[in-house]
């Protein structure tokens, strides 16, 4: 009887660790949906993309897909390399936030969103 059970413990134990890893194996990094970088919050991502044009920010739900921003708020600020920073808000634009860029730099700045999503405050750092 007590071979029985070892046994089917070891099997349990086998099962469960290959569970575990076939898991991890379907469900990598989300792949940001619209080429941007990713932050995960508690509850959403944000994708920021930036582009020549300045900065789209999406809020995506837990299968990446973009919520629209309707009541939500947020701010941008960006931190350049040469110690100085914008601080504007983002503007709604279809199912994204956006925000212009000083001089149009293509990397070497911090950007930090705040949005407010169903009034909770959700916070995302991006490095470019």
């Amino acid at each position: 009887m007590k071979r029985k059970t070892i046994l089917l413990f070891g099997i349990l134990a086998i099962f469960s660790t290959f569970s575990i890893y076939s898991a991890q194996a379907h469900n990598p990094d989300p792949l940001p949906p619209h080429g941007g970088k990713i932050y995960q919050t508690e509850k959403y991502f944000l994708e920021m993309v930036s582009n020549p044009g300045g900065i789209r920010l999406y809020i995506l739900n837990r299968h990446l897909k973009p919520l629209s921003p309707g009541e939500m708020e947020g701010t941008l600020l960006l931190k350049f390399p040469d110690g100085s920073q914008k601080i504007s808000d983002l503007t709604k634009e279809g199912d994204y936030f956006k925000a212009t860029l000083p001089s149009n730099p293509n990397h070497g700045f911090i950007a930090i969103a705040t949005v407010r999503v169903n009034g909770k405050k959700q916070v995302g750092r991006f490095a470019f």
